[in-house]
Formats: structure tokens, sequence, C-alpha cells
């Protein structure tokens, strides 16, 4: 079996994480009970930023700890410009969530089941590089986690993550479950 939590980015200012930001990470790395053995994040500053508070507050990793190169799945630049259109942006003024803005008929649904299946592919592939018995930390984005929450069979139902919230990803058996890293 390999779990993987995967973490929506902390508070940001811009396009880096805050001094709150920061703080907040460390405070959910020193509640992490687990021993992580894979640390992910995306392309943006602000995913590596956030696992490096999370990790510092964490203080406890397995010998071999392994951070793997930029997973490209969980967010690059061509992919936010993709998702964030100004269509998007107008709906999610009424939407309840980045995920259900990226639903709604105004956005180029052509392109949602690309978004969902590649979504679902960067954990996948995460997992891919993780060894029997590992825990994962991913750090990424909302509606990247959304859409593989929603690819693995869990709906947030228009719920929209919170900065530091957290998908509980399960595989065993060549099958992958997910479940919320917080009391909904």
């Amino acid at each position: 079996m390999k779990k993987l939590f995967y973490v929506r980015h902390s508070l940001k200012e811009g396009d880096v994480i805050s001094a709150e930001g920061l703080v907040k990470a460390k405070e959910l790395g020193m509640r992490f009970s687990e021993t992580v053995t894979d640390l992910f994040h995306g392309i943006l500053v602000r995913t590596a930023q956030t696992l490096i508070a999370v990790m510092t507050g964490m203080g406890k990793f397995c010998e071999n700890t392994t951070l793997h190169p930029v997973i490209e799945e969980i967010g690059t630049q061509d992919l936010f410009d993709e998702m964030v259109t100004p269509a998007f942006k107008e709906a999610r003024k009424t939407a309840s969530s980045n995920l259900e803005a990226l639903m709604m008929e105004n956005i180029e649904v052509s392109n949602f089941p690309f978004f969902l299946h590649n979504s679902g592919a960067g954990v996948e592939k995460m997992f891919s590089m993780m060894s029997d018995g590992g825990v994962g930390l991913a750090i990424g984005h909302d509606p990247i986690i959304s859409l593989a929450t929603e690819h693995f069979g869990l709906k947030l139902n228009g719920y929209q993550m919170k900065e530091l919230e957290y998908i509980i990803f399960t595989e065993e058996n060549g099958k992958i479950t997910a479940e919320f890293g917080w009391d909904n």
C-alpha cells in the first residue's frame, strides 16, 4: 500500500507564499504524524515554498526521503493559462468553487475531460515513483487537486478547497482511492 497526501499550497501574496502562509504551512507540518518517504511539488514557486515550510514543521523524514523532480501534471503555467481564461474568471464570480467554474456552460467543455484525465494521471505518476509502503507529500493547486479527486470518484459537490487542505490518496493492489483529509 502507498499513501499520498495531496495538499493545496498555502496562503499567497501574488505568486509567492505570504509570511502568514509560511507560518501556517509550518504549523501543518508540526501536526503531520506520518513519516514521509516521497516529496512532490509543481512548477510554480508557491508549491515549492509551501513544501519547504511544511517539511520544516515536520522535522521527521526517513533516511532515504526522496525529493522528486517537478510533476508537470500538478500544474504548469501553460495548463493554468488554458484553465484560467476570461470565461473561467467570469464563471468564478458565481461558482462555489474553481472546479464548478471549470464545469460551467461558458467554459470550453471540450477541454474538461483532458483536465480531468491529466489531473488523475498526475496522481498515478506520483504513485509510480513511490516504493511499496511509501508515504508521499505533494503540494499543488486547486482545481488540479479537485479534478484528481473527482477522477478517482470522490465528489467535492462544489466545495472549494482552502489553502493547506488536502486529499489523502491511497493505492493498494493497483486501485487508487481518495478521501478527505479534513472534516467535511
